[in-house]
């Protein structure tokens, strides 16, 4: 996983992968490996989406419905930056396809102790995910913790239940 995209959006691709030497041993390390595989390079593109739930068995309190309101206004008016959008994406699918090996940024993914990814924690987001399906180019995804498949999707959630309550009571100010 990695980016192509530079801050003045001239780099692409093609261009990084000429001098990539950590893609160039993943290649030639999987091809000594399994010689009647192919490696695909893919270049991605993705769609944000920001879906709002509220659950009112969860953590609803009538009195604070106004606060809750007010937050949920500020998420929803608060867009997250593109470079930040990008990294959270490269960091979910490194999580999820466990490339560990090649990647040693976002292992721990998510954790606020990444600054890189500031802004879901700043607006107290609760979870991030993605969606991705290779159907259109015939060609299933796999890495040695997840099966072949045409479409993968995964959420992570950036608090536990624990630390979700104490989130919520901090923003509230309740003590």
């Amino acid at each position: 996983m990695g980016q192509a995209f530079s801050k003045k959006g001239k780099r692409i691709t093609v261009d990084r992968l000429e001098k990539h030497e950590k893609a160039q041993k993943i290649y030639f390390d999987t091809q000594n490996r399994f010689p009647d595989y192919e490696v695909w390079f893919l270049s991605l593109t993705f769609e944000p989406s920001l879906m709002t739930v509220f659950d009112p068995k969860t953590f609803y309190n009538p009195s604070q419905f106004e606060d809750d309101l007010e937050h949920l206004n500020k998420v929803e008016s608060t867009p997250i930056s593109f470079d930040q959008q990008i990294t959270i994406l490269e960091a979910a699918m490194i999580s999820y396809f466990g490339t560990a090996e090649f990647n040693k940024e976002y292992l721990d993914f998510p954790s606020s102790k990444h600054t890189s990814y500031s802004e879901l924690y700043d607006l107290d987001f609760n979870s991030v995910g993605f969606e991705l399906t290779t159907v259109s180019i015939h060609s299933q995804l796999f890495s040695k913790t997840v099966p072949a498949n045409f479409t993968h999707y995964k959420t992570f959630f950036l608090h536990n239940q624990t630390q979700r309550k104490e989130v919520l009571y901090w923003l509230k100010g309740d003590e």
